[in-house]
C-alpha cells in the first residue's frame, strides 16, 4: 500500500502497531465450554499450536545460527 497519511500533510508513512495479548493461564469449566463453542461455530482450533524452531522468518534463522 501507500502508507498512513500524515496529519494536515500529503505525505504517507509507515504505520507501527503495538498489539498486547494476554493470555489466560487457567479457565473455568463454563469458560472452556463457551470457547469449545466459539472454536466449532467458526470451524478453527482455539489452541494455539506451539512454533517450530526450524520455521520462522529471518530472526528465527538468526536465533538458530547461534545455537
Amino acid at each position: 500500500g501507500k502508507g498512513m497519511p500524515s496529519l494536515q500533510s500529503s505525505r504517507r508513512g509507515d504505520l507501527h502497531v503495538h498489539v498486547d495479548v494476554r493470555v489466560p493461564t487457567q479457565l473455568s469449566e463454563e469458560q472452556r465450554g463457551e470457547l469449545e463453542r466459539l472454536e466449532a461455530m467458526l470451524g478453527e482450533s482455539a489452541y494455539a499450536e506451539p512454533a517450530r524452531e526450524d520455521e520462522g522468518g529471518f530472526f528465527g534463522r538468526l536465533r538458530n545460527a547461534f545455537r
